[in-house]
């Protein structure tokens, strides 16, 4: 966990990030009382969005609030000179609230600190502190580390259970991948803070809904689809055909998601989209053709909060060509991320 964000770069965050995904688990939150900051912490790691969370928020009351264990702690807040009033205190607020979160053999990392005849910098109160309760010293340059006393614990719960376990109930009800159920799942869970709503375009079964609507249950879900096929033929050669995807019963989907907040506007896009003042969090496009993903992408794009973030399934798609021509015709002004048959983007 990082505890709040050097000047907004968010750079902490990014290469916490990477080096997660590298090992494909874990979980990084990052917390800034600043919400420029935390902008910019997640345009910067949409990459690794699946792995990190950026939360808004004051780092005290946060830890004081938060119930799961913490491995690593690290703590940046109010990054300023020694001479700044205030921050040798707050340092030492956040070790008390944090300290028994984190797990046994697992470290407490404050930046700003160093030890020139007595402790200076942020952690002048905090260090003294966790050396008192039986913290050890592990190393100090510009920054003090401590491990807390007790044996490293290596068969806790894996973070990404809950994950699997939504994408494998998923699976049947939809033609997605699983490597692209992952990513939505993990794109999902991190936009559970930021504004908005969600929307799925293009359901089929209800496959991918149930990964976002479990990921995300405090957050309503519109759907959109004929539910009757793709209405028609695609503009561009090779694309599909005019009912495809009609092998679906709507029944059966609102069975599906019973359980959460689900708004289903049935028949021919853009006819169906609401006019009000929605905005959105997340949205999942998966329309197919090309027509149908410009006016998906023309409806949404203006209607989407700071830090909400688009996915374009079957991108980069022999069998779906216009994907790919209206997400450059319509996004060049994002930073394009892609995977297999699937892109995403963050406004």
């Amino acid at each position: 966990m990082r505890l709040e964000e050097d000047c907004g770069a968010g750079y902490f965050t990014y290469l916490a990030g990477c080096y997660l995904d590298g090992k494909g688990h874990g979980s990084l939150t990052s917390v800034d009382i600043d919400p420029h900051h935390c902008a910019t912490a997640r345009k910067l790691c949409l990459p690794w969005a699946g792995y990190t969370e950026v939360i808004e928020a004051d780092s005290v009351k946060f830890l004081k609030g938060r119930t799961e264990p913490i491995d690593v702690l690290y703590l940046d807040s109010m990054d300023c000179d020694t001479h700044t009033h205030g921050h040798q205190d707050h340092g030492l607020q956040e070790a008390i609230a944090g300290e028994a979160l984190v797990t046994d053999g697992g470290l407490i990392v404050i930046d700003d600190t160093a030890f020139a005849a007595g402790w200076t910098g942020k952690g002048a109160k905090a260090v003294p502190y966790l050396l008192g309760k039986g913290w050890k010293l592990l190393g100090c340059g510009y920054q003090a580390v401590l491990q807390k006393p007790g044996n490293i614990v290596y068969d806790r719960p894996d973070p990404d259970a809950p994950i699997r376990d939504i994408v494998r109930q998923a699976r049947p009800y939809t033609v997605v991948s699983e490597d692209r159920l992952y990513n939505l799942a993990r794109l999902a869970r991190h936009a559970r803070n930021v504004d908005g709503i969600m929307a799925e375009f293009g359901v089929y079964r209800g496959g991918s809904a149930y990964t976002l609507a479990s990921c995300c249950p405090g957050k309503q879900l519109r759907l959109f689809d004929t539910w009757a096929g793709i209405p028609e033929d695609d503009q561009i050669t090779g694309g599909h055909k005019q009912g495809d995807f009609n092998d679906v019963i709507f029944d059966d989907v609102q069975t599906l998601l019973k359980d959460f907040d689900v708004k289903y506007y049935r028949g021919v896009f853009p006819q169906t989209a609401p006019d009000d003042d929605a905005v959105y969090a997340l949205v999942h496009i998966d329309c197919d053709t090309y027509q149908s993903c410009k006016d998906a992408l023309e409806y949404f794009l203006p209607r989407l909060s700071e830090g909400a973030v688009v996915i374009m399934d079957d991108y980069g798609w022999h069998m779906c060509p216009g994907v790919e021509r209206a997400v450059r015709e319509l996004c060049g002004g994002f930073q394009i991320h892609t995977g297999p048959q699937q892109c995403w983007f963050r406004v």
